[in-house]
């Protein structure tokens, strides 16, 4: 992870954190006293320290403790959310989008390269078979003429081309 990024989510770590000290504070609640609605809400001990240590920006708060903790705080994850990145959930999926879309673009040039590479190494293995079969044939060594290609050589020839029958086919 660069810098840039480990500062950027240092920044998220210390403004969520005090958005909880906020909205505990605005609810009336002690640290001691979140951490109980977190406890209870969770079904097992969440310790004050932890709190603490999520308000002052050192511990970061995991995905799955997101609403939990607004649950316990009386507020939707989306107003931690918005504390923590600036940003609105309709934002944060738009960008999510975007950045999937992103990946998706560079998964189907990608897979558009390998079939093209699966396409020529099964040309080329059909072409080496097609030789290795001429050579067979033109041999006058008697023993040439009972030499057969191992079933193993053709199966994997076979699996080649139904592979990339099925990729170009597009089915799962």
């Amino acid at each position: 992870m660069n810098k840039i990024e480990q500062d950027r989510r240092r920044s998220r770590r210390v403004a969520l954190g005090r958005a909880v000290a906020e909205l505990r504070q605005a609810q009336g609640m002690t640290q001691r006293t979140l951490a109980e609605a977190m406890s209870a809400v969770i079904g097992e001990e969440f310790a004050q320290s932890k709190i603490s240590r999520i308000e002052s920006g050192v511990r970061p708060v995991e995905v799955a403790e997101l609403p939990t903790l607004a649950q316990a705080l009386g507020v939707d994850a989306a107003v931690l959310w918005q504390a923590a990145t600036g940003r609105g959930l309709e934002d944060e999926a738009y960008l999510a989008a975007l950045e999937l879309s992103a990946v998706v673009e560079r998964d189907r040039e990608e897979l558009s390269t390998t079939l093209a590479r699966m396409e020529e190494n099964t040309k080329r293995l059909g072409s080496y078979l097609d030789y290795c079969l001429v050579l067979v044939d033109k041999s006058d060594d008697a023993s040439s003429k009972r030499f057969e290609l191992p079933a193993a050589v053709h199966e994997a020839f076979a699996r080649a081309q139904a592979t990339v029958a099925h990729v170009k086919s597009g089915e799962p």
